[in-house]
This record gives C-alpha cells, structure tokens and sequence, in this order.
C-alpha cells in the first residue's frame, strides 16, 4: 500500500481499515510515518476530520506509541490551541477510543489519556469565554479611560505588587485577586499585553497615563482574574500531556489527578525543600559593601535632591534623576569594578549553587554574543541602583498620593536616552545583546513573560518596572531564556555535576570514575566501596517555575530511568564488571551488588517515588562529606557513626531512606476550586504545616547526634 498516494479526506474508512490488516506486513517507513504525523497535526489544527481521523487509523496501527507520543508532545489535543476556533478535539479522541479497543493492542494508559482529553473539552467553553471577555473588557477600558493606558496601568498595577513584596491571603479562594501570588499575576499581565498588542492594537500603542482609578477601584481585576484561570488551565493540559494526570467527571465535577498520590507530592516538596534551602545558603558578607548603603548615601545628600516631584501636561508623579556627572562617577567608581556588592554577593550565591558555577566563571560566560555574564550583573546593577534609589524614598513619605505612587512607577526613555543611558557602561552593540535577553515587542517570536523580558519595546520607547526587574530571578530567567533560545554557551549537559559527584568521592578517598562507555550506554559516575558498586546518572536543569519548565527535569529521569536499567541489566548477566575491568584497570573480585542513584541539580522529585532514588547534588556531597543535618534546634549527625560508613551510604541510596521523604510525609492536602469552569475543577495540592512537620522533624532527629555547635 503506498501511504503516499493515499487521498485521507476521501478514501472510505472501512476500505482504509480493511487494507491496513489486510497489508499488516506492509509496514511504512519511518519516514512515512513521520509525514503522516505532521499531516495529523495540521489537519487537527485546521479542523480537517476526515484527513485527521483516516491519518489516525494508519499511524495507531503502525506506529502506536510514536503517535501518541508525537500529540501529546505538540499538544495537538490542548484546548487552548482552539480557543474561538473550530476544534475536532473531543470528536477525534472519541473515535479514537473505538479505534483503539478495535485494533485491540492498547494500555489503561491510552484509555485513561483519551478519556481525560474527552472530560476536559468543557474547558474550551471556559477559553472562549475568557478570550471574549479579556477582549471586551480592554475595548472597554480604551471607551471609558480614552487618555490613559491600559499596558501602562496593568504594568503599574503590577509592578506596584514587587515593590510592596506583596504576599496572598490565603490560596483557597483563587477568584480574588488577592489571593493570588504576584508571580501568577505577573503572568496573567504578559499574557493581557500580548492580546492587547496582537488582537487590538500593534500601533501607535498608548505609553502615556496610567488609569489609577481603574487599578483602586478594583476593576482591573475583571482582566487578570480570567488571564490568570486562562493560565491555570493551560497548565492542567501540559499537566495531561506530559506527566500523565488524568481528569475525570465525578458528580458533575472535574477532577485533576496526578499519576499517584505522591507524583503531586513530591513536586510541592521540591519547591518548599528549595525555599527552605535557600534561606540556608544565604551567605553572610558583612565586609561586602551593599548597593542599599549606596544608596542610603546618596539619598542623604540634600543638595543633590535625587528623588523629585515633577509635573508635565498636569500629570504629577515622581522621579528619581541623577545629575550626569554624578551618574558617571558611580558607573566608574561602582558599577564598572569587578567587585560584587553584598547584595549580589548573597543572591550569586543561590544562583551559583543550582548553576553549580563560581565567581571565576562569570568573565567567562557568554550569555549573549560577547556580552558576559559579570556585564549583565553590572547592568542589572544599575536598574537595581534605581530602584531601591525610589523605593527607599517614597517610603519616606508618610502618606503618599496612591495615585501619585502609580504614575511613578514606570519609567520611560526615549531609544537615544536609552542607549545614552547606558552607553555609559556598555558599547551599543553590547546593549543591543543585552536587549534580546531582557526586552520584548510586539511581534517577537517568543512567549512574553515580564519576569524574563522586564523591558517592553513600544513605540520607539522602552517602558521599563523596575521592581518586577529588580525582584524577579533575573539571572535564573535568563539561563532559562537564553536555553529555549538554543545558546549553546550556557548550556551545560552535565559535566559540570558529573566532575563535582567525581571529585567528592575522590576528596573521601573512594575511587570513582567518571563517563565511562559501557555497550549503548554510559555511566556517568561510578564509585566502588567494599562489596559494592555505586552508579549514577547525572542530569544538569535550572530549577523549574512552572509545568512547562518541569517537563525538562521530568524527561531527564525518564531517560536516566532508561540507561540505569542497561546498567543493572548488564550488571545482573555478569557483563558490567569484567567491562569495568578491562576499561578502568579497577579489580572487582568482592563486588556482589550493585547501588543506583539519579542525581539531579534542582530538588524537584527529589525522594523514592520513581525507579530509582533521586537526590540533588549538594545534599550529596553534605552526606557523603559531612553527614550534617541542619534544623531550627541545631544541627545533628545523620550518619550512623562517627564516619561515613557502607550502611549509611546504601541506606541513603536507597529507596526506603527515611530522612529524604521526611519533609513529603509532613505535608497536609488542600483542595483548590476553580469554579470559573463548568463542570468546576477540583484539584489535590500540598503544603507544609507546621504543627504537622515541626513533631515529625523532632521524632527523626531526637534518634540523632545533636552537635554542640555548628
């Protein structure tokens, strides 16, 4: 049968069928496949049924695994890619269900996965209903506020959240906007300006007047409280897609559930293990001097008169405006040294601890063309400088305008003051470099997030929030960006964590060896102590913000999953050590077990959910050199002795070690509503209580060595 010549929207589909069994053997190519699975896409994307369906029925006889895997990875079946569109979405996932019980060689997986495709489609309702009324409520805005602007106002409303550190309420109400984190509104506002710029207008666009009464009197939440639902629910489909959720009707609510109880778990563990973390790393630098004693400084020289009230077309509000030569000495005197302040010096800390880096390798690193990592940090340096320089200010002031604090809030050059601004620091072309990370414009072919791209490009203007730039985890968010953007300079598949595992047991006098070819794999690290051998495979991530970054921290311990049983498999048919042998001149006569351990970067599904124990690298290196565990009562002695030992070391590695799943056991459920959505959804989150956690953590460590002092 030549699938090439097939017309999909006209052949009958019981002659396709019929001649699909009939020719079973015929099997297509791999290239063929891969053209009907790009005609599957398009087809579903244009609403094209039959092409779709017929499509269907060759790739699911053929090439099963490689079709469902191809949609969910495109998200052909995501309602969200529909939203006020045609979509064939649930009409296809219905018949493939039939389909599937027919050719009869399926999972309860398939099933589960087109069942919750079928259950979720009333979320299309939802994305129609929002995409209309975010509409309509801009075209609104622009009517009843005809001088004001609606991305200068949503970008203050925002904004004013950094710079307050605001914090929600409570996370059980998510239809109140202030229960919402500002990071999600921060979404829900980049979300709002690319419809606006993409559906109303991309011209001309209204950088002037920030509307204070629309942000007071609450009406903007009419806009961020259905971007941020919109949001929400596109995560559930990547949540579907990518890590098997199902959803599912129950007494006419929609539930979202994770593959098993502790998938979801483990997930909300890693966020608050890093959270917990981070407040431990913080360094202390009391020799460094700090941006904010600068500042301090500077803002206590009367004559220099920094922060001003001005007023241009009667519009009040305030500015911070440093005279040049005065800029200039601070750019040469401050900014321009390689000398890091105590503030970075406290932040590069947390960075360079996930990134695995050091302050040697930040002339070295090229984020951007030949801009350097050191040059982005004094860039950043300087909008840092300027924000707290009005920051500090306007809290002086007692009873500030609320009003007057909203139009201050986003400053705006002109591309000449901009570029005069900071050519000060950089060349322009280096400037320019510095642009493609930080600023977006209508047009960009990326997805715009404020937290990544705190500079918008606006008519021939750059608006930029200084407090979502000076807050947000800009050094974080640009390894992330400049990754999607396939920068191979800053990616780092793991050598990096592979050497730091290596030279940590080489420092405890265990041999190990490091990326060794074995068959058609590798093992990263291997070590061997007494009677055992140790493997690990090692994978390098930035630490995930969201399910869309996850993924990446997901497919990696699926694949390491996959190599670690090459490993044991070669290991239980007596292949691995005479390999082991011959490759590193090491004797393995004793060896009679075999340990196996996935060690990740970032702390999330960190724990013994998976096949094999996963543990992050820095909580490593603390077990395997020191043994140390610190609490709020001290710090105590995790290992079973006075020295590492063998026990310790295989309990560890193990997927019954107590003190990594510690923290998950103490976290309590909470059910989250969405109830913009008909059916409502319904969905099992977690978090630390501490009148849980706290007697737990006393029970673990009451049964350890508790040291003096630390």
């Amino acid at each position: 049968m030549d699938f090439e010549k097939i017309n999909f929207k006209k052949v009958d589909k019981s002659v396709l069928k019929k001649n699909i069994i009939d020719n079973k053997n015929n099997t297509p190519s791999k290239k063929v496949i891969k053209e009907l699975l790009k005609k599957i896409e398009t087809s579903v994307l244009n609403a094209d049924y039959l092409i779709a369906r017929n499509t269907l029925l060759v790739t699911l006889f053929y090439a099963p695994d490689d079709t469902f895997d191809f949609i969910r990875r495109k998200g052909i079946f995501r309602y969200s890619r529909y939203a006020n569109k045609k979509c064939i979405v649930k009409s296809i996932a219905t018949e493939l269900v039939e389909i599937c019980k027919e050719y009869g060689h399926f999972s309860n997986e398939t099933f589960t996965y087109l069942d919750s495709i079928i259950n979720y489609s009333t979320v299309l309702d939802s994305y129609n209903a929002f995409e209309r009324h975010i509409v309509e409520e801009l075209k609104r805005f622009e009517r009843k506020h005809k001088d004001k602007s609606i991305v200068k106002t949503l970008l203050s409303a925002t904004d004013f959240l950094f710079l307050s550190g605001f914090y929600p309420k409570t996370n059980t109400d998510l239809s109140e906007i202030t229960n919402r984190p500002k990071e999600d509104i921060s979404s829900a506002v980049s979300f709002l300006i690319h419809i606006y710029t993409d559906r109303i207008n991309s011209d001309n666009i209204n950088t002037g007047f920030v509307s204070e009464e629309y942000i007071r009197s609450g009406e903007i939440s009419k806009l961020i409280i259905p971007a941020c639902y919109y949001s929400d629910f596109k995560e559930f489909e990547v949540m579907i897609d990518h890590f098997d959720y199902s959803c599912s009707l129950v007494a006419g609510q929609l539930y979202i559930n994770p593959p098993f109880e502790d998938f979801e778990k483990s997930i909300r563990a890693g966020y608050i293990r890093t959270e917990i973390q981070q407040a431990n790393d913080r360094v202390n630098t009391i020799e460094a001097a700090s941006i904010e004693e600068l500042v301090e400084k500077l803002n206590s020289q009367e004559e220099l008169k920094i922060f001003k009230l001005t007023e241009t077309h009667n519009y009040p509000r305030y500015r911070v405006e440093l005279p040049e030569p005065i800029y200039e000495f601070i750019i040469e005197k401050f900014i321009k040294p390689d000398n890091l302040f105590k503030d970075e010096v406290i932040y590069l800390s947390l960075i360079f601890k996930e990134q695995l880096l050091n302050p040697t390798d930040l002339n070295k690193i090229k984020v951007k063309d030949d801009l350097t990592l050191y040059e982005f940090i004094k860039v950043r340096r300087v909008f840092v400088l300027f924000y707290l320089m009005f920051a500090k200010e306007i809290y002086k002031i007692e009873k500030i305008d609320t009003d007057l604090l909203f139009r201050s809030l986003i400053p705006v050059y002109q591309v000449e003051q901009f570029y005069e601004f900071l050519g000060k620091l950089l060349p322009s072309e280096k400037i320019d470099s510095f642009l493609d990370i930080v600023c977006w414009e209508p047009g960009s072919d990326f997805i715009f997030d404020l937290q990544y791209h705190p500079i918008l490009y606006l008519n021939n203007s750059f608006l930029i929030p200084l407090s979502i730039f000076a807050n947000s985890n800009s050094i974080r968010n640009l390894f992330a960006s400049e990754y999607k953007q396939s920068n191979s300079g800053l990616l780092n598949s793991g050598e990096t964590l592979v050497s730091e595992l290596k030279e940590t047991f080489n420092s405890i006098s265990i041999p190990a060896y490091s990326e060794t070819e074995i068959g058609d794999t590798d093992i990263d690290v291997c070590a061997v102590y007494q009677d055992t051998l140790f493997v690990f495979e090692c994978k390098h991530t930035l630490h995930p913000v969201s399910s869309y970054d996850l993924r990446t921290t997901y497919d990696y311990i699926r694949k390491a999953e996959s190599q670690l049983d090459k490993i044991n498999r070669s290991f239980q048919e007596g292949k691995l050590l005479p390999i082991l042998e011959r490759k590193l001149g090491i004797k393995t006569v004793g060896i009679n077990r075999i340990s196996s351990c996935i060690v990740l970067s970032n702390r999330l599904f960190n724990g013994n959910i998976f096949k094999y124990p996963i543990r992050n690298i820095n909580e490593v290196i603390n077990m395997l050199t020191k043994g140390r565990m610190r609490t709020e009562s001290g710090t105590f002695n995790v290992w079973t002795g006075k020295s590492l030992t063998i026990d310790f070391m295989l309990d560890y590695f193990s997927l019954s070690n107590k003190m990594t799943t510690l923290l998950m056991d103490s976290l309590s459920k909470r059910t989250l509503t969405y109830e913009f959505a008909k059916p409502m959804i319904l969905f099992d989150s977690y978090f630390l209580e501490l009148e849980i956690a706290i007697p737990k953590l006393k029970e673990f460590t009451d049964g350890l060595e508790k040291f003096d002092s630390e």
